[in-house]
């Protein structure tokens, strides 16, 4: 009876393994395809788009496009030939990917400071922020999070264990490791902080504009505010929500002893990083595109009032 348990138990698990990882497979497809139809789009445009917020754009697509194209082939050399799972160069591929994983959140960050000083400090904005500028900050934000990636391969941190397997950076143990899991954890932090505070600034400080003007010359400049504000709030909303599960279980690997709690929290914290990448390109390039917005619910106001926004903020048109 308990051999006939075992059995099932094996086969619900394996085959709920499947389905998982045929999920995975299908959402980075997609991700796939919104990025290269978004680079599509952004090499169409040509006068309406400000040089810097196109840069930022292509950034975003283009490490969005690579880094779903290697967990695309993870996934399928791990499901077509499981006898190499754990071998040691699969786990260096993907200690590799990490950095499209944290390239990402570079890209974000730059992009939510950028849409901060263009409405907060837009004298300041106009004169100092440049394409060059930008060109350069993103420059160094990925050469550090490179190094910072690639540091397990010198002994500060964990991708390969004893037993011969992939390692996640929160399985540490040594005490080294265990620093360089911490740094990690607060460099991901930082960049969920940093967008919080400057996309929530921004709302705040739009929200404010749109109680002191009443007059009638301002109210279509007042409905796009109020568009850009829930815009914003998405954005901020979307890459928390994803980001921050992925954090989290590197100090639920610290602290928590329950292994099968632990398996199933970062196959949960590891779908919502794939959304993600998946949804980035409809986020921020798509659902500005007239055929992809004309099949939006809210395609109607959006249309009535991006005129507006745009003149409101054409600074803001990163995000939009």
């Amino acid at each position: 009876m308990s051999n006939a348990t075992t059995a099932i138990s094996s086969l619900h698990l394996a085959t709920t393994g499947q389905s998982s990882l045929f999920l995975v497979q299908a959402m980075l497809t997609v991700g796939v395809c919104g990025n290269l139809l978004a680079l599509f789009v952004l090499s169409r445009i040509r006068n309406n788009l400000d040089g810097r917020h196109k840069f930022l754009l292509r950034c975003m697509a283009t490490n969005d496009f690579v880094a779903e194209i290697g967990m695309l082939a993870v996934t399928i050399v791990k499901n077509v030939w499981p006898e190499i799972g754990n071998n040691v160069w699969r786990c260096r591929l993907i200690v590799l990917l990490r950095f499209f994983g944290l390239g990402s959140g570079c890209v974000a960050v730059l992009m939510a400071v950028e849409r901060w000083l263009a409405i907060t400090r837009p004298f300041f904005y106009r004169i100092y922020i440049t394409e060059n500028i930008l060109k350069r900050i993103m420059i160094m934000l990925w050469l550090t999070v490179l190094c910072l990636v690639c540091a397990p391969f010198f002994g500060f941190g964990i991708y390969w264990n004893n037993s011969k397997m992939c390692s996640r950076v929160g399985d540490a143990k040594e005490s080294l490791d265990v620093i360089y899991a911490y740094v990690y954890f607060s460099v991901g932090l930082l960049f969920c902080i940093v967008i919080t505070y400057s996309n929530v600034d921004v709302i705040i400080k739009l929200s404010t504009r749109e109680r002191i003007n009443h007059s009638r010359f301002n109210e279509v400049r007042t409905d796009a505010e109020r568009l850009f504000c829930w815009l914003m709030l998405f954005l901020c909303a979307s890459f928390v929500v994803c980001w921050l599960p992925q954090l989290l279980s590197i100090l639920l690997a610290q602290f928590c002893q329950n292994a099968s709690l632990l398996k199933w929290y970062n196959k949960i914290a590891d779908l919502l990083l794939v959304l993600h990448f998946s949804l980035d390109p409809y986020l921020y390039v798509l659902q500005r595109w007239k055929l992809v917005r004309s099949t939006l619910i809210w395609s109607k106001y959006t249309r009535d009032n991006m005129a507006g926004v745009m003149q409101l903020c054409p600074n803001a048109q990163s995000s939009v």
